[in-house]
């Protein structure tokens, strides 16, 4: 396999669910060191993220407290991993 510099490479994948990038993904971006993440879902969202400045554990979402407050499991996840600093959205 061919050697890049940290922080250069994009990741781009789908998610035939439309759902937004997973604990895997952040995981898979920030132990890879890619500049950052593209996920095109089946639905036609498309989310560009990347690693945040803490180390992310999948476990360590709050996903279900934000469900609890009436939030789609989608926007859940994303304002769970915005609030602990998981992950940087792109607008």
């Amino acid at each position: 396999m061919i050697k890049y510099p940290p922080n250069t490479l994009i990741s781009i994948h789908n998610h035939p669910e439309s759902k937004p990038p997973s604990g895997s993904d952040f995981y898979s971006c920030g132990i890879r060191k890619y500049k950052k993440g593209i996920i095109c879902c089946h639905n036609g969202d498309v989310y560009v993220y990347q690693t945040g400045k803490k180390p992310l554990l999948k476990h360590e979402y709050a996903e279900l407290r934000y469900m609890e407050k009436g939030y789609s499991q989608n926007e859940a996840h994303i304002l769970a991993s915005k609030k602990y600093n998981y992950a940087k959205y792109c607008e």
